[in-house]
């Protein structure tokens, strides 16, 4: 979609995204103010969040893996080097491939809200899903054609998809309301985190070992985190249902 905008409006399109910005923050101001709960004087620091997430495995396990998984899994900072080195697709192929995981999880989004609204095997489902996104990134280092490595893209931006509305629920269910903005906060630090420090892993190890070596690792480091999370953190494993 970028690339589409930036070929029609070329730099008219920093226009479009400030009114873009705007109308978003105008949307804040539409948000009904709820009164604090009284949480007495303990839970009202700063660091309440962390701690009940330190002392909750469940809560605990999902903002772990969440980091862990994304950290090590990483795959978006070596596109370019894929695409002009490996594939030799140039950068509408780039662009092809930066598509892939954001079609994946959108598709998958669609389907999860509108015919999966509950999961019987919560845990198991997520830890599946973990071990998939792991194996496509596996997939998408070995991959020589750009038919295989958008295939690979794809299911990564869909099991993610999964991952991530699974553990997003899971930590909310296991918040209680006087918490729940503090571990909502401390979440949006793991995930923020994750990202950038796994494109700078992604490059740091690429520049030692080369970014087909650098993706493989990185897929093995995602299925030792989705094997070592199943095994350390057993109670999010055998969660049930839940309803989305």
């Amino acid at each position: 979609v970028a690339g589409i905008l930036i070929a029609l409006l070329d730099r008219n399109i920093y226009w479009l995204l400030v009114a873009a910005a705007i109308a978003t923050l105008t949307c804040f101001y539409q948000i009904p103010t709820m009164g604090a709960a009284n949480t007495g004087k303990g839970k009202r620091d700063l660091l309440g969040g962390l701690r009940y997430v330190w002392q909750n495995q469940i809560v605990l396990g999902s903002l772990s893996l969440d980091l862990l998984i994304v950290l090590s899994g990483s795959v978006v900072a070596l596109l370019p080097v894929y695409a002009a080195d490996i594939l030799n697709v140039g950068p509408e192929g780039l662009g092809f491939l930066r598509a892939m995981p954001a079609a994946g999880a959108v598709l998958m989004g669609i389907y999860l809200s509108r015919f999966k609204t509950e999961f019987e095997n919560t845990g198991t489902t997520l830890f599946v899903s973990l071990g998939v996104f792991a194996l496509s990134i596996i997939t998408f280092a070995l991959s020589e054609t750009l038919w295989l490595a958008a295939c690979a893209l794809f299911i990564y931006g869909a099991s993610d998809m999964i991952s991530v509305v699974i553990r997003g629920a899971v930590v909310q269910l296991n918040t209680p309301d006087a918490l729940r903005g503090r571990v909502s906060a401390a979440n949006s630090i793991f995930i923020a985190s994750s990202n950038q420090l796994g494109d700078f892993r992604a490059g740091a190890v690429a520049a030692a070992v080369g970014p087909v070596g650098a993706t493989l690792l990185g897929g093995a480091c995602a299925m030792a985190v989705a094997a070592g999370g199943a095994f350390w953190f057993k109670d999010l494993r055998r969660l049930k249902k839940i309803e989305n």
